[in-house]
């Protein structure tokens, strides 16, 4: 379907809306991995995203544990920014949130003590900022929610699995690595899908995410690529192509 500027008709426009119900400014910095893996990796059109913890808006994370229904309403609120960790490294390894065709898969697991049992109301916190950014229907896949001791006390974790729109990346035949490992790259790359294009943005990423960039840079300018051409697209047919 094909809306105007005045109506949050994709991913993106409607993320400005969850940030504001949840009183933050934007997504928390891409959190670096905690041990021996890759945040994401893309394998054909599905986006396998590693486990994530809820972070705060200076990239802390948030602890907490689940012991009765009094701790509820403060663990569903971790849940909720348990999303955000998870957008935020999404949209650092896709370079937009608007190439998500729809959500999957996720396992969410929330730190508790074996009397607690609400674990699947706490989670709601995160499956409904997922149905909020990506769609009543495209936003809600399938779900475990489940109890148990989590690393250094972080309230949840998630982990998830995402379907992309099939020309989001044509060149994935294999399995590759995500990006979203560095603070730093993940400041660069938004001032970069601000810039005026291709070229300018490439000198963003060299001159200020180099280590990044020396790693993923192919990926990175295939991303690139379809974000400007999105972007021209959009601005050519005067509103956006869902």
């Amino acid at each position: 379907t094909c809306s105007g500027s005045g109506t949050a008709s994709n991913p993106e426009e409607r993320l400005q809306a969850v940030l504001r119900r949840l009183e933050v400014e934007a997504l928390p910095p891409t959190p670096r991995p905690g041990g021996l893996y890759v945040p994401t990796i893309q394998h054909g059109n599905l986006l396998y995203v590693s486990g994530h913890i809820p972070y705060d808006a200076d990239g802390e994370g948030i602890p907490g544990l689940a012991m009765s229904d009094e701790d509820i309403p403060r663990t569903k609120l971790a849940a909720a920014h348990n999303a955000l960790s998870i957008l935020s490294t999404v949209r650092f390894t896709l370079g937009s949130l608007n190439r998500v065709k729809r959500l999957i898969k996720s396992l969410c697991m929330v730190n508790c003590t074996s009397e607690f049992g609400a674990h699947p109301v706490v989670m709601n916190g995160y499956s409904e900022v997922m149905q909020e950014v990506f769609g009543p229907v495209t936003g809600v896949g399938v779900r475990s929610a489940v109890g148990m001791v989590l690393p250094y006390g972080m309230a949840t974790e998630v982990e998830c699995v995402f379907e992309l729109h099939v020309d989001a990346d044509a060149d994935a035949s294999e399995p590759r690595q995500g990006g979203g490992n560095w603070t730093e790259s993940s400041a660069a790359f938004s001032k970069a899908l601000g810039s005026s294009g291709l070229a300018e943005a490439v000198q963003i990423l060299k001159a200020e995410a180099p280590m990044e960039w020396l790693i993923y840079g192919s990926s990175i300018e295939s991303n690139l690529k379809s974000h400007f051409a999105a972007r021209r697209a959009e601005k050519a047919g005067g509103g956006t192509i869902l």
